[in-house]
């Protein structure tokens, strides 16, 4: 049977892709909080955690089973894409998601992607996610907050 081992990050471990004055941020206990100020028409925003990767585990090279990024949107804010990566390698792509609400608490189909085939890892996990903030509404700013990332990787 194979062993499972799962690796967690927290949600201030995030980065934004872009730095800049239409991008908010506010790190806290719970995670990580983005507020967009962009105008209609501005593309999303990219996401990105490094994930603890135990590469060779007893001799035997991990594969990469499942990864998981806990989240809550609010306003207009939507998850398009997650893309997943060995270090410069793109092994995993899930696009066309327009996924939202609160998907922070639990694990359900809308915060875990399965890696078919499992990818056996050479070097370091990514995950990277694009929110489109969407306009602001009267739902008010756009936001999405980052709770936690991790893989589940199986040998």
């Amino acid at each position: 049977m194979p062993a499972i081992q799962a690796y967690w990050v927290d949600g201030t471990n995030v980065r934004a892709q872009r730095q800049g004055y239409f991008l908010s941020q506010k790190m806290g206990g719970r995670g990580a909080e983005f507020h967009s100020h962009t105008a209609p028409g501005t593309p999303g925003e990219w996401f990105q955690w490094s994930i603890p990767t135990p590469v060779i585990v007893d001799g035997k090279r991990s594969k990469v089973k499942d990864v998981f990024v806990l989240y809550s949107t609010q306003g207009t804010a939507k998850v398009m894409s997650v893309h997943v990566y060995d270090s410069a390698r793109r092994i995993a792509t899930y696009d066309g998601l327009h996924y939202s609400g609160n998907h922070s608490s639990e694990l359900d189909a809308k915060n875990g992607w399965g890696v078919h085939p499992k990818h056996e890892m050479l070097f370091g996990l990514g995950i990277s996610v694009l929110v489109d903030f969407g306009p602001p509404s009267k739902l008010g700013v756009p936001e999405i907050i980052f709770y936690s990332a991790g893989a589940d990787f199986v040998t």
